[in-house]
């Protein structure tokens, strides 16, 4: 119907109440050339003056305008139910031509005729030539002229007509000569099919005026045709020189009975226009123009949007909506509508997510495709979409709940673990989106028995379009088992009973595929109530039916997961108090496990809140759900409970705002044999480090005999050998003592280093004070550091051999000295990452004593203690550093990561 209305010849527009100009065909644009306006702008004020007074008395009016070297004549026509004017525009510009030349030549020959007695012999052959001349063609040009002319005297009798006014009446000029216009009343109308007075005719309004009758339309009754011919009549009053009153006046009229039919045909087709954007099911939009700013949709757009009849929704506005596309807002140029008009393209099933003026997000499904001038250019372009938010809603709150499901459900039995690959199977097949239905639209002319549908109807019942379609052809489609349903509902709407809803029935298409159609129909009666046509659209919803279907398919499925599965659930609904505090929870739902599990019956609990079903529930339970309710996180933790005296693990989910879906299990057994083994390896790693101790306090007392037995052969001196024995028997006991402290800390796998560091210092004192020598040991070192045995012994061993290297050497021709060991955190190098943390630490044995000179290079020494300290410090990943001013100070920089 648009393409239609496009490529007629007639302007055509379509005015808003407040003369914002709607629509316009491409005829139309000198007329908006002449007024200055575009699509969308306003019509200047004397023109929206009209518009207004037309719409307000409900009564059309005409206007000639002159646009370039072309005259209109401007018909205006009120739609009073959707508040704005159809515009129809045809060209006279020949026709008034004509006009002004008849009455140039009319108003010539009546000066030549009545000044000619008054002139001389001479001017009178003169003007005689030139009136012969002006004759000539003046009869000419009315014999041949398409417009029909009359001639009449002063008292409005016919005394002359050309032949086409013959032709167009419908009388030769014998029958029509001497006859007025007063007494043939009953041969004239009105355009609303009243009589036409004799004495209103234009002529006769001329005759008593004395004044220019223009551009009257009436009907008259062309008795060879049996039929009323309509014309547009102008009439012109003839005065002879020096008198006021007309002795004659002529009309000039033009035959429009294939205008007004065409003005009829076209006011019918944008009627079904209008009848079919508003029946469809679906948001329409039309874009008027290439850039997009102007767009106006159909009822169910304008409710979408909120928006009054015909006004502009475009994105372009300012009050228009936002529109995001996989996350990424769109310009207004990139919208699928803009797309179609702007790149010449068609688009479908476009998802989009819209931000509307109100507020409101909404999810639609938009498809577009371009409109065409009479040219084949694009002039805009029309789109339609459908909102699919709770369709989404619902495919995310299911796919919520199976997620969540899956969660809870993972590393079970192999029985919960088939039900769950059903469960995604089921889910999988619902995901697969229904797609937007189509819809197509469709005419049945009662009185002539032919059905006219829109290609997309075709489309729907597999058919190819333009086919030839009957009632028995598109009965051969329907489902033998819908078929009466259908004729029941036809016969029951040609009685004129409204339908109480939509009809939905299947059809088999040829291919043998059975469709479920959702239709809507509206019967047309005339006047006598008697229906002369049908007017309905289709929509195909099978993909909608099979999704209904599959969703029932996997409620089932969850319902059966839900009574099989051994663990408990159930879903609650939070309950607040007028302070906001959750204070209760309302036991919506409960499985059979869960049920044996709590130790209630599933039926006592099923309506109760959790404190009826349990007084002694403790209050952080509560503290839980809320915090779930506010973050929309899970948690899971264990519980001890004490209604029925066992610990349990309990998930909490939140299925959406104050609701909640709670899985727990009966950990009781699990938790006592965790419990158990605990206390076994507590047990076992004492014993062990006991062992540990015990063994190498033997190993110690054995290189202890031994050096004993060395020591009193005379062969040997107390050198180097003893001093071996010594060394190995110091650093038995450094090793000795972090199991003796493992062992005391109730088997555990950490030390406190700090203690331990204590008690190896005083037995190092008490090995080498020797004599009256006065060396102090003092220590710094970080409280509660502990470590385990893979950095402690290390680190013993080292603080081993650098104090005990101080007390042989550093002292030597000296009575006083100081050892000091300082153990810090270094903050500056800690650091943190996913589940780990590094702690720093700066291990320092220093002494005031004699020092190593500084041509020594440590490396290069044959000590064995020096060799072990380098290489237990790069065992450790450490960083060994001597300082050799005012004594020694060895200092190893180390870091323990551990797991969070």
């Amino acid at each position: 119907m648009d393409q239609f209305l496009a490529k007629t010849p007639n302007p055509l527009l379509s005015i808003t109440k407040d003369g914002i100009v709607n629509y316009s065909n491409d005829a139309a644009e000198p007329l908006l050339r002449e007024w200055g306006v575009k699509i969308g702008e306003n019509l200047p004020p004397n023109i929206t003056d009209l518009v207004q007074r037309v719409i307000s008395l409900n009564s059309p009016e005409k206007l000639d305008v002159k646009a370039g070297n072309r005259v209109y004549l401007v018909v205006f026509s009120p739609l009073p139910k959707k508040e704005c004017v159809n515009i129809s525009g045809f060209d006279i510009t020949e026709h008034r031509e004509c006009e002004d030349k008849i009455r140039k030549n009319a108003e010539k020959y009546s000066h030549i005729i009545y000044t000619t007695q008054d002139s001389n012999i001479t001017e009178g052959k003169q003007a005689e030539e030139a009136l012969f001349q002006s004759e000539q063609h003046y009869r000419l040009l009315y014999e041949t002229m398409l417009q029909g002319v009359v001639y009449q005297d002063a008292s409005g009798k016919i005394i002359s007509m050309n032949p086409a006014a013959e032709r167009i009446l419908g009388k030769t000029s014998s029958e029509l000569l001497g006859s007025s216009s007063v007494g043939e009343e009953y041969h004239t109308i009105r355009e609303d099919g009243s009589e036409f007075p004799g004495l209103e005719h234009p002529a006769m309004v001329s005759l008593q005026t004395g004044q220019k009758v223009q551009n009257v339309v009436m009907g008259v009754y062309n008795p060879r045709e049996k039929c009323y011919r309509w014309i547009n009549i102008s009439a012109v009053p003839l005065f002879r020189s020096g008198e006021d009153k007309p002795f004659q006046v002529y009309t000039l009229f033009e035959d429009i009975t294939e205008r007004k039919h065409m003005e009829e045909q076209t006011r019918l087709r944008a009627q079904e226009l209008e009848t079919i954007m508003e029946v469809v099911p679906t948001p329409i939009l039309i874009n008027h123009d290439l850039e997009g700013y102007n767009i106006t949709g159909n009822r169910i757009a304008n409710e979408f949007y909120r928006a009054e009849v015909g006004e502009n929704i475009s994105a372009s506005v300012p009050k228009g909506g936002r529109f995001f596309y996989k996350g990424k807002e769109l310009c207004a140029d990139e919208l699928p509508v803009q797309q179609a008009a702007k790149k010449n393209i068609d688009l479908r099933n476009v998802e989009l997510e819209a931000l509307l003026p109100s507020g409101k997000r909404r999810i639609i499904t938009v498809s577009a495709s371009p409109l065409y001038n009479t040219e084949g250019q694009v002039r805009g372009s029309v789109g339609s979409f459908t909102d699919i938010t709770e369709r989404k809603k619902a495919e995310a709150k299911l796919e919520e709940t199976f997620e969540n499901l899956e969660n809870m459900v993972k590393e079970r039995t192999s029985e919960l673990e088939n039900a769950y690959k059903s469960l995604k199977e089921s889910e999988k097949d619902l995901a697969e989106a229904q797609r937007i239905a189509h819809i197509g639209s469709w005419k049945w002319n009662l009185l002539t028995d032919k059905i006219s549908w829109s290609d997309e109807m075709y489309r729907i019942f597999g058919l190819k379009p333009q086919e030839d379609i009957s009632l028995d052809k598109i009965l051969n489609y329907i489902h033998p088992d819908d078929r009466d349903y259908l004729l029941g509902v036809h016969q029951e709407s040609l009685k004129g009973k409204k339908l109480s809803g939509p009809i939905v029935f299947r059809i088999i298409s040829p291919d043998g595929e059975t469709r479920v159609i959702h239709g809507h129909s509206e019967v047309i009666f005339n006047e006598e109530n008697k229906p002369v046509q049908i007017r309905g659209a289709g929509q195909d919803i099978t993909e909608n039916k099979k999704a209904e279907e599959d969703l029932r398919k996997s409620k089932e499925q969850y319902q059966s997961l839900f009574n099989s599965i051994s663990e408990g659930f159930a879903n609650c609904k939070a309950i607040y108090d007028d302070h906001g505090t959750l204070c209760d929870l309302l036991i919506l739902d409960i499985n059979p496990a869960g049920a044996r599990i709590s130790g209630a019956e599933r039926e006592a609990q099923i309506g109760k809140t959790m404190r009826e079903v349990g007084p002694d529930v403790e209050g952080y339970w509560f503290e839980a759900y809320k915090k779930v309710d506010q973050t929309g996180k899970s948690i899971q933790f264990e519980n001890f409970g004490n209604m029925p005296g066992k610990w349990f693990t309990v998930r909490i989910d939140r299925i959406e705002k104050g609701q909640f879906a709670i899985m727990f299990r009966d950990i009781t057994q699990e938790k006592e044999a965790k419990e158990a083994l605990a206390k076994y390896e507590i047990a076992k790693k004492k014993e062990i480090h006991h062992r540990i101790k015990n063994n190498l306090q033997i190993i110690s007392a054995l290189l202890d005999l031994q050096a004993e037995k060395l020591k009193g052969r005379t062969n040997i001196s107390n050198s180097e050998l003893l001093n071996a024995f010594k060394e190995s028997q110091d650093r038995i006991i450094s090793m000795s003592l972090i199991h003796e402290e493992l062992y005391r800390g109730g088997g555990t796998d950490k030390l406190n280093f700090s203690s331990y560091i204590g008690k190896l210092a005083e037995n190092l004192i008490l090995t080498y004070r020797v004599g009256n020598k006065d060396i102090s040991l003092d220590m710094d070192l970080e409280e509660n550091t502990f470590f385990d045995t893979d950095t402690a012994i290390p680190l013993g061993i080292i603080i081993n051999e650098l104090v005990s290297n101080s007390f042989k050497h550093a002292f030597q021709g000296r009575d006083k000295g100081k050892i000091k060991i300082r153990l810090q955190r270094d903050e500056n190098r800690e650091s943190k990452s996913k589940g780990y943390s590094s702690n720093a630490y700066i291990l320092s044995v220093s002494d005031n004593g004699v020092g190593i000179p500084e041509n020594i290079v440590i490396e290069n020494l044959d000590s064995l203690g020096l060799q072990l300290v380098t290489s237990l410090a790069d065992q450790l990943d450490g960083k060994l550093e001597i300082k050799r001013s005012n004594g020694t100070e060895f200092t190893v920089k180390f870091t323990v990561t551990e797991k969070e």
